[in-house]
């Protein structure tokens, strides 16, 4: 997280951390050209980098915008206990994609 930080540290208020998901997993966020600078400087460095494909800076200020509306839009969402464990979950999605990828 530290590299990545230091690779952020010239493009504050362009780009952010969006999520770390492990000890060598970091998301970044943010502004496009700032974005494809960075992802060069990572990749001349030897840094294995893959853009995921979305349309909006998740994570980050750029969402600022559309806050207000989206919040509005969850007021009716109301979260409840689960009647089965993640884990149950999980396998029962991954059970349904595995039968559903074999029909199709």
């Amino acid at each position: 997280v530290a590299d990545v930080e230091n690779a952020l540290a010239t493009y504050i208020g362009r780009l952010s951390i969006a999520a770390i998901n492990g000890p060598n997993t970091t998301v970044i966020s943010g502004e496009t050209a700032a974005l494809e600078e960075v992802v060069e400087k990572l990749r001349r460095q030897g840094v294995v980098v893959r853009l995921l494909p979305v349309k909006y800076a998740f994570h980050s200020s750029q969402m600022d915008p559309v806050k207000q509306e989206l919040m509005a839009s969850l007021t009716a969402v109301v979260p409840r206990a689960s009647s089965m464990c993640f884990d149950m979950r999980r396998r029962a999605v991954a059970r349904a994609i595995t039968r559903r990828w074999w029909k199709n």
